[in-house]
Order: C-alpha cells, then sequence, then structure tokens
C-alpha cells in the first residue's frame, strides 16, 4: 500500500469515528455530496451536520499524522494544532467548514476548532512541509489554548 493510500484509508476511518460520534449526540449527519465526484483537496469539508433550526455546518476531518496518544490540551505535545493548508480555507474553489476535527492516532479523541473568519484570525500560518501533499505550504495551526473543545470520541 503506497503513503498516499494509508493517508486515505486513515482520512476515511477518522471521518467514520467523527460521524460516529456527532450520530451518538443526536445530530444528523451526512457525508459530503461531492464526496464522491471529487478530490478530498477540492471539497473543503468531509461531513454536513445537519440542524433543523438553523443552517448546517460543514465539517472537516483530518487525523493527526504524529503518533500521538493525547487525550486533552494538558496532555497536547505542541503549543499549536496543525490544521490543514492555507489553501484548503482560501481560494474561492473551496467551502470552508464551520468547524474542524482534529483526530488522535488511535481515533479516541478530536480537538475541535471553529473555523470561521473570525476564529482563523486567530490561527497561525506558518510554511512546512506536508507529508500528505508531498510538498512545502503555509498551513494553518490552531493555538492550543483556542480550541473550543477536546473529546472523547469512543462510544
Amino acid at each position: 500500500m503506497t503513503k498516499f493510500e494509508d493517508n486515505q484509508r486513515d482520512s476515511w476511518v477518522a471521518e467514520l469515528v467523527v460521524k460516529d460520534y456527532l450520530e451518538r449526540m443526536g445530530h444528523t449527519v451526512l457525508y459530503a455530496p461531492e464526496r464522491n465526484q471529487l478530490k478530498r483537496s477540492d471539497r473543503g469539508y468531509d461531513l454536513l451536520l445537519v440542524r433543523k433550526s438553523s443552517p448546517s455546518l460543514l465539517v472537516d476531518v483530518t487525523r493527526e499524522r504524529h503518533n500521538r496518544r493525547w487525550t486533552c490540551a494538558e496532555e497536547y505535545p505542541y503549543t499549536e494544532v496543525i490544521i490543514k493548508p492555507v489553501e484548503r480555507f482560501e481560494g474561492g474553489r473551496l467551502l470552508a467548514p464551520d468547524l474542524v476535527y482534529v483526530v488522535n492516532t488511535p481515533y479516541s479523541h478530536a480537538a475541535v476548532i471553529e473555523s470561521d473568519a473570525e476564529s482563523r484570525e486567530g490561527w497561525i500560518t506558518k510554511f512546512r512541509m506536508n507529508p500528505g501533499l508531498g510538498y512545502e505550504c503555509d498551513q494553518y495551526f490552531c493555538p492550543v489554548d483556542k480550541v473550543l473543545e477536546w473529546i472523547d470520541l469512543r462510544p
């Protein structure tokens, strides 16, 4: 299996775990309608959280790839949580997500981050190698103290 295929499999597992968690919390959750038509990098989000009384939320799911087993802010080994390449949020071709779930390596916990324009003002941009993309690019990082909540995804 190639590294790309490994990353794709890991991403799909993370999406499934977050979808299952949100459904257990009583939400209606759908996979992105464009899931099968567009590459992941062209969608901008992975899940659609349907709400009856207000607009649906676009949810992006990413899996941390550093083999860390954090469960909360105190255990998170860095001062910032890596989000996504800047190009995933800007440029007009993507629908920017409302929430980002960053899932730990064992798929047991996640950092939930608001990603509206106001929240992104507090994010940090760094030029880094993105192993999933295979090249260097500007990437967003969210300071740990700006994470909305740290959740247990397990049933």
